[in-house]
């Protein structure tokens, strides 16, 4: 069996790093590991759990899974069985573009939250231009791997425009900080945050401490799909029957450059229900319809059953036109 020291030494370029651990590439592979700064805050069970259910993937979803997210693929444990870490994938290398910082190139991630704003300038240098037609694209793809989580009880929690990353030659995303993701029922592995530009305003209590909710998803994932609309970074629902004069132009100018017909009114809808608090809130899979031009994705309260005492009302008389 190999030790861990021997493990480290495999270990190569710093990655980043932040107050949870670090993260360093794995030799010249596209993978790598990250290192627990404090492996005891770290729920054991819940981070198996999250390895274990990719294994238990058939192998096209295993690999969809690694194109995609930085997924916990294998754990890591120091010679005397205590935690050290895992093995996740690398965000592809189109994920990244060369900023110059004066006489300094640097390596910058491209977040999604870059293109959910248009008043930052000071991006304009160096952010690849995207179409309405690619933030179109880039919507769908994050809705329909966040239906896919959901569909497989897991949820995100900390939903921000930091936390996923896209690439502008397909305009595919890739999910980062997935230790954090939890399984329903479950602790999360890693302490879930909260962006306070994404705050939930209404969450459901927890069952089980540090538990994040399906709904507490929904509302944010309204948020990103709004702002990647309109590029307004700051625009949020009130559950009100009209969006204000801002929103609804940059809406209808979505709209009007992709070609579609009514969409509007689907989102109107759906950013209505974003708006009305806790269980209330649209799926990931009503906006997927949504964006899909398909019909149905609102629910509609069913007719009221007749009353079989009361009157029923005469049907009009025929007439056919004999001349």
């Amino acid at each position: 069996m190999t030790s861990y020291a021997a493990f480290e030494r495999t270990l190569t370029d710093r990655l980043g790093g932040g107050g949870q651990g670090e993260i360093f590439r794995i030799g010249k592979t596209d993978t790598a590991f990250k290192r627990y700064t404090n492996p005891r805050s770290v729920e054991v069970s819940s981070l198996e759990g999250l390895v274990s259910w990719y294994l238990s993937l058939p192998q096209s979803e295993q690999d969809r899974l690694k194109k995609h997210t930085a997924w916990p693929t294998e754990i890591k444990y120091l010679d005397d069985g205590t935690l050290a870490g895992f093995i996740m994938p690398i965000a592809p290398e189109y994920s990244f573009v060369n900023r110059v910082v004066g006489s300094i190139s640097k390596r910058q991630l491209l977040e999604l939250g870059m293109i959910m704003d248009q008043m930052r300038p000071a991006y304009k240098s160096w952010l690849p231009s995207i179409s309405v037609e690619q933030r179109f694209e880039v919507i769908v793809n994050f809705l329909e791997l966040v239906t896919w989580f959901h569909d497989s009880n897991l949820v995100l929690g900390d939903i921000s425009g930091r936390n996923f990353a896209w690439r502008p030659d397909s305009m595919d995303l890739f999910f980062m900080d997935c230790d954090a993701y939890l399984q329903v029922g479950k602790k999360p592995a890693s302490p879930q945050l909260e962006t306070p530009a994404f705050h939930d305003p209404d969450p459901f209590p927890p069952v089980v401490p540090g538990e994040s909710k399906k709904d507490s998803d929904n509302y944010k994932v309204s948020l990103v799909v709004m702002r990647l609309m309109t590029q307004l970074m700051n625009v949020k629902p009130d559950g009100s029957d009209e969006m204000s004069p801002v929103v609804m132009a940059r809406l209808l100018q979505f709209e009007r450059q992709l070609g579609m017909n009514h969409l509007e009114w689907r989102v109107k809808e759906l950013w209505k229900k974003a708006g009305s608090g806790g269980g209330l809130r649209p799926t990931p899979s009503e906006w997927l319809a949504a964006f899909r031009n398909e019909r149905g994705m609102v629910a509609v309260t069913p007719p009221a059953p007749l009353d079989p005492t009361a009157p029923r009302p005469r049907r009009p008389r025929e007439y056919i036109d004999l001349s």
